[in-house]
């Protein structure tokens, strides 16, 4: 039994693990600051490692003392007081020998604030950095240390990073209400639909979740997902759902990030509807959506925003599918082969790309495809098949050894297998593609990676906003960002 100091706020008992990682919000634990500070010059004394520096800011200082205009002197520094990667020179006038504060950076104040402590402009650029590259605290911590520069608390890294993810999220908002209508503008010339003076828009949807499957459980603790314009690829909408919050065990006076209650696979459902009411209710509404076969999603969606959204099917999901059931069909029929199973899944996806909107020619494609692979031409087609071209010097390219297939089992568990996709063969003719969302959700991993949990604190949100904004506006985002952050602020951040 965990012993009794092992419990939340609830009294509810928690692991060893657990009680130590959140232990910092249940009590204030002093560990030294460079961001606060330190004087230890045998340590982080001047002359020791390396320093980032603006020479313009620092060459302005030093061009001459204040008080007799002498010129002032690197060498002449006695002391140095370190603030993450900023640091104050205390060096002395040679002339009048006065100690003056020499600063490395410019400094800024947070918003809505007029006294205190600034801040390192170095420093917040440093948390901007963090979630732009896809590392944690710790991490960027330690590649500090092997560039022998100084380090930066990890509490001091996530104040930083909270402070810019702020003006981050405003950034991206705007970046996807420019795409927005962009993508209304160029989906409808009119700009609006008659019957109900909303701006008619295509999108394709995805969701992504930020702990990996293992093939039996599912039980990621959050989730993102994008909504990307057809005709301009850009980003129209993007949100996120956690389960978790990590301050919530020991502390009732936070912002609590937690957002979801349902279970993981509910996320994808709900992320759609809550982006898709979004639209709505800004003017915009959903005219075609291509995703996945969920038949939740979009059950969910004709039911609560628009009983007539056209819904078209991810070709490379059908794709997968099929392959899924071909593989499936392997462990009954031992002959079919996995060069055979590629054969199949690429004489379909052929079929697909030539009867793009042609639902009979698809369908007629499809029903010929097994009976050509076992030697029955009798439907096949001259623009496609070889054998009616020249029947007698005519082999397979990619079947085994160039010959049909054998087995009147396997035949027959074929032809019923695709007499169903046929059947489905007017959704099969108009499939788009979700490719750009997996791309975006690639993107979305190396901010945050799988392989660390950031859905249980705000981290979350600022590296999906960063992801957004690079595939938005490209990696220009990092400067443009700080120009939302400085309208309004009396001390800029450069």
């Amino acid at each position: 039994m965990a012993p009794t100091t092992m419990r939340d706020k609830k009294g509810k008992f928690i692991s060893t693990g657990k009680f130590k990682r959140y232990s910092q919000f249940s009590k204030k634990v002093k560990i030294p600051s460079l961001e606060n500070g330190n004087q230890n010059k045998e340590e982080f004394g001047f002359g020791f490692g390396r320093r980032i520096v603006e020479l313009g800011y620092l060459a302005e200082q030093m061009k001459s003392c204040p008080n007799c205009s002498t010129p002032l002197y690197l060498h002449c520094c006695k002391k140095e007081r370190l603030y993450g990667l900023g640091s104050i020179l205390y060096i002395e006038c040679q002339s009048c020998k006065k100690e003056l504060k020499i600063y490395t950076g410019k400094q800024h104040r947070s918003q809505n604030t007029v006294k205190g402590m600034k801040i390192w402009d170095v420093n917040t650029k440093c948390g901007l950095a963090m979630d732009h590259a896809g590392l944690g605290p710790y991490q960027v911590s330690n590649f500090l240390t092997a560039l022998n520069l100084p380090s930066i608390h990890p509490s001091t890294l996530r104040a930083r990073e909270n402070e810019i993810g702020s003006t981050l999220k405003t950034y991206t908002k705007e970046s996807c209400d420019e795409a927005l209508l962009s993508e209304a503008s160029a989906t409808s010339k009119s700009g609006k639909d008659e019957e109900d003076d909303t701006s008619p828009i295509n999108i394709t949807f995805d969701a992504a979740w930020q702990k990996r499957g293992s093939g039996r459980s599912y039980n990621s603790r959050s989730a993102t997902a994008t909504m990307i314009g057809m005709e301009t690829g850009k980003i129209v909408a993007f949100d996120l759902k956690t389960t978790d919050c990590r301050k919530c065990l020991f502390s009732n006076d936070h912002e609590c990030n937690k957002n979801f209650d349902g279970s993981s696979k509910a996320m994808e459902s709900a992320l759609a509807l809550d982006m898709a009411k979004s639209l709505r209710d800004r003017g915009f509404k959903i005219s075609k959506i291509t995703m996945d076969d969920d038949s939740t999603t979009i059950s969910r969606m004709r039911n609560n925003i628009d009983p007539n959204i056209m819904k078209m099917s991810d070709k490379n999901h059908v794709r997968k599918n099929m392959s899924n059931a071909l593989y499936k069909l392997q462990e009954k029929h031992k002959s079919l082969s996995t060069k055979t199973i590629n054969y199949l899944l690429k004489d379909v996806s052929y079929a697909i790309s030539q009867n793009k909107g042609n639902a009979k020619g698809l369908e007629s494609s499809l029903k010929a495809i097994v009976p050509h692979s076992f030697g029955d031409h009798s439907q096949c087609d001259a623009r496609w098949c070889g054998y009616l071209n020249d029947p007698t010097s005519y082999k397979h390219s990619s079947l085994p050894y160039g010959k049909d297939l054998i087995g009147e089992d396997l035949k027959r568990d074929l032809l019923d297998m695709f007499c169903h996709y046929s059947e489905n063969s007017e959704k099969m003719a108009n499939l788009g593609s979700t490719q750009a969302n997996e791309s975006m959700n690639q993107l979305i991993a190396t901010k945050a990676p799988k392989a660390k949990h950031f859905g249980g604190s705000s981290s979350l949100s600022h590296r999906l906003a960063a992801a957004v904004s690079q595939k938005n506006c490209g990696r220009k985002y990092l400067s443009q960002v700080l120009t939302v952050r400085n309208n309004g602020v009396s001390n800029k951040l450069d």
